[in-house]
C-alpha cells in the first residue's frame, strides 16, 4: 500500500520542477521564477502529510508543492541543492510553521 505522500510525483526538466498531485492536477515551476522555497509544516503527522516544500513566485504566490516523501522528489532536491545558499529547514518541527530553506534575494546578498 502506497503512502499518501507517494501519489505525489515530482519530475525535473533542466530548470523546471514539476509535480503530478494525486488529484491528477499538475503545477510547476520554473527555477528562475522562484523568488523562495518553504518547508511548510503542520501537527497532521504521523497519519497526515505533515511536511510540504513549497515554491514562491516573486508576488508571494504558491506556484509548484510537494510533500516530503513524494516519489522522485531526490530530483527536486537535487535541483534545489543547486540553488546557491539552499537549506533543508524545517525537517524536525512537529508544529505548524512556514520554515525558509531558500530566498533569491539572499543569495543575491
Amino acid at each position: 500500500m502506497r503512502q499518501p505522500e507517494e501519489r505525489f510525483e515530482v519530475c525535473t526538466t533542466d530548470r523546471t520542477i514539476i509535480v503530478r498531485h494525486d488529484s491528477g492536477r499538475m503545477t510547476a515551476a520554473c527555477l528562475d521564477d522562484v523568488s523562495a522555497i518553504y518547508a511548510e509544516t503542520n501537527d497532521s503527522g504521523p497519519w497526515g502529510i505533515d511536511l510540504w516544500f513549497v515554491m514562491l513566485d516573486a508576488n508571494g504566490r504558491q506556484v509548484c508543492y510537494f510533500p516530503l516523501g513524494a516519489t522522485n522528489q531526490q530530483a527536486a532536491f537535487d535541483k534545489f541543492e543547486q540553488l546557491p545558499g539552499f537549506v533543508m529547514n524545517g525537517m524536525n518541527c512537529t508544529t505548524d510553521g512556514w520554515h525558509p530553506c531558500w530566498r533569491r534575494d539572499a543569495a543575491v546578498a
